[in-house]
């Protein structure tokens, strides 16, 4: 064992291997003529290849923060335009347009179903899965492995650096949603959270409120598979623009499938989470997050 320069007590091979297994700060190698690697923006690298009359990009990064570094690194290579974009699969599909001005100038290439997966993926339930319901799961699974919860120093630090899970606060906002009583929401109960048309989530592109299992993250089984209510999860507003999202056992009466969140009754701790993309930070300063009353004792 011996001490990393950050102080951290850590195998001396593995100290050795570090810089040969991941980038420890933002690097752009030219592999070839005309071919360049970019790491260490993203978990994966960034291919941009340079052709006569504009540039192939294979992968984009996670998010548009990353994807603005990976631009700014291009443009050190080349002032030609970027003509192609190449997704190996649904990850690192999230930064295309922060890398072109016009997007119809620019061709798209991907697997058939990449649109779709990222879509449910945005609408899952945290890291993307095969199966929905284990996603918070993955994603409790993924910042650990990310180093998310190490000290920069010290003999527990982490050796590489971190690698941050999941969207910057300018694309995505998680608001947990509180019950009026201040007590934690049960399947023992039923409840409904009410939002008038001026009290919706601050969102310029859409939102979703989802229900989970406390102990374990989980979504909450049922044979409708719904797990969430919202602009991609479905959702009907009412005559005032407004809405009423119940979580109950049976579908109250006149209130739309749409806005019913299933759940079974048991002594069972429920986490209702918002999930509000690219939200109106300016609105969402003095916008408050609804709070679940309670419907039956």
């Amino acid at each position: 064992m011996v001490t990393a320069p950050n102080g951290a007590i850590t195998n001396a091979e593995a100290l050795k291997k570090l810089p040969e297994i991941m980038y420890l700060e933002p690097t752009t190698q030219k592999v070839a003529e005309g071919a360049w690697c970019i790491g260490g923006y993203s978990v994966a690298n960034i291919s941009v290849i340079e052709a006569e009359d504009g540039l192939i990009v294979y992968d984009t990064g996670d998010n548009s923060e990353e994807a603005r570094h990976i631009r700014e690194a291009i443009e050190k290579i080349s002032d030609k335009p970027i003509k192609v974009i190449i997704y190996s699969h649904s990850h690192y599909a999230l930064g295309g347009g922060e890398l072109v001005d016009n997007p119809e100038d620019v061709m798209v290439s991907g697997h058939p179903t990449v649109n779709d997966t990222v879509q449910a993926n945005l609408r899952g339930g945290g890291a993307p899965p095969v199966y929905g319901e284990i996603g918070p799961v993955l994603t409790a699974r993924a910042v650990v492995q990310m180093n998310n919860f190490l000290p920069e120093e010290g003999p527990d630090a982490r050796l590489g650096g971190v690698i941050p899970f999941g969207l910057p606060a300018t694309e995505a906002i998680y608001p947990p949603v509180a019950t009026k009583d201040g007590q934690p929401m049960n399947a023992q109960h039923d409840y409904v959270i009410r939002m008038t048309k001026d009290q919706l989530p601050p969102s310029k592109a859409f939102w979703s409120m989802t229900l989970y299992d406390s102990a374990n993250g989980f979504f909450i089984p049922n044979d409708r598979k719904k797990y969430s209510v919202g602009e991609n999860g479905g959702m009907k507003l009412n005559a005032d623009g407004g809405i009423e999202v119940y979580v109950a056992a049976e579908k109250p009466e006149s209130v739309p499938e749409e806005n019913w969140l299933p759940i079974n009754r048991k002594d069972e701790n429920l986490d209702v989470i918002l999930r509000i993309y690219m939200p109106d930070l300016d609105k969402y300063k003095i916008w408050t997050p609804p709070k679940a009353e309670k419907l039956n004792p």
